[in-house]
């Protein structure tokens, strides 16, 4: 029978942390233990996590300083013992009973090495869910590393390559190849670790069903912040070129495939450019448009080609900085967002879509 490590980083979780460990323990497995990581939390989630240790033999407490996820998810991967990890969030939770399903499913098949499975979600207004997205890729089953290559920008958009906690991992290619989080990356270090994984993985299993609620709050502050930390987009953007160059190295992929694979690498910095845009003076602006522009010098002019067309017409605004296009949608974006979040927070919205 085989185990399961369920890593978890604790920081000033205390309202979430308990419906988190309680959906795990709803799971119903035989042989699993959970390893809750304080990454140095001044409100009440080490008591938590103290008292969840002194009730359960199989749940584990681990306090640190204060040093970020990255630092605490790799602590986690230290102390793991079973033959697969499972990373969550500390304020979200799982749907227990799609989740006991789909882990028989990797329980009885050694060849998958990794699994992955549908996500939703839930975006919070004043503490309440206004909208909720269902994150998926449509193929059910196992896919070889041919196949699933072949796919890959397809389950990059539909958000199955990019978190960590919508996987199951085996923990023998995590030890054998020496996996670690890069603690130096403050934003996408999940991405750029999973793509290190995925290269040395053969079989993955997609699983459609939707067991991952992923809490996204109307505080983004601190990714704001992150985002502001990052000097060079496209220094930064190095950081996940080169693991996904050795991917496409190491399975052999043919020149279409390996394409359409780094052809994420557009797709993440145009996100980023819009975003750090977004939170910019003119003057960065300007520097946000220069560097985009002679990063694409440098890449193969096909990289571009899955793009949409909106995604496009953005992307030719930075090229050619038009600066005054850009902010004019960046402020037409924003009162679009905020009478949307409004409206559908009222109990009108509610009634009509009921």
């Amino acid at each position: 029978m085989k185990s399961f490590s369920f890593i978890i980083p604790v920081y000033n979780c205390a309202d979430y942390l308990s419906a988190c460990v309680e959906g795990i323990l709803a799971i119903g497995l035989s042989k699993f233990e959970i390893i809750l990581v304080n990454d140095g939390s001044k409100d009440e989630s080490g008591n938590i996590c103290d008292d969840f240790s002194r009730k359960f033999q199989n749940i584990i407490t681990v306090h640190q300083k204060n040093q970020g996820v990255s630092v605490a998810r790799n602590r986690g991967i230290d102390e793991a013992s079973g033959d697969y990890i499972i990373f969550l969030d500390a304020d979200d939770s799982v749907e227990s009973e799609k989740f006991s399903k789909i882990l028989k499913i990797i329980e009885n098949d050694d060849s998958i090495d990794m699994l992955e499975f549908g996500l939703i979600f839930d975006y919070y207004y004043h503490g309440k869910v206004y909208r909720s997205d269902n994150k998926l890729y449509h193929i059910d089953g196992v896919m070889n590393a041919e196949q699933w290559c072949e796919v890959f920008y397809e389950l990059y958009v539909n958000n199955m390559i990019s978190p960590m906690w919508n996987k199951v991992f085996k923990r023998k290619i995590i030890t054998e190849h020496n996996l670690k989080l890069n603690q130096n990356m403050f934003l996408y270090e999940d991405l750029e670790f999973v793509i290190r994984y995925m290269t040395y993985c053969d079989k993955i299993y997609n699983s459609t069903e939707m067991v991952y609620h992923y809490r996204q709050t109307e505080d983004e502050g601190n990714a704001k912040r992150r985002l502001a930390r990052i000097d060079s987009l496209s220094e930064f953007i190095l950081q996940i070129e080169h693991p996904l160059d050795n991917m496409i190295s190491v399975l052999n992929c043919d020149e279409k495939t390996g394409l359409s694979i780094k052809s994420i690498l557009s797709l993440l910095y145009l996100v980023l450019a819009r975003e750090k845009i977004g939170i910019s003076n003119r003057k960065q602006m300007q520097r946000i448009c220069f560097d985009m522009a002679k990063w694409l010098e440098h890449q193969d002019k096909r990289i571009v080609q899955n793009l949409s067309q909106s995604e496009k017409e953005y992307l030719n605004l930075i090229l050619n900085c038009r600066i005054d296009k850009i902010i004019l949608k960046r402020k037409i974006s924003s009162i679009r967002h905020s009478i949307a979040v409004r409206v559908k927070n009222t109990g009108i919205y509610k009634k009509l879509k009921g």
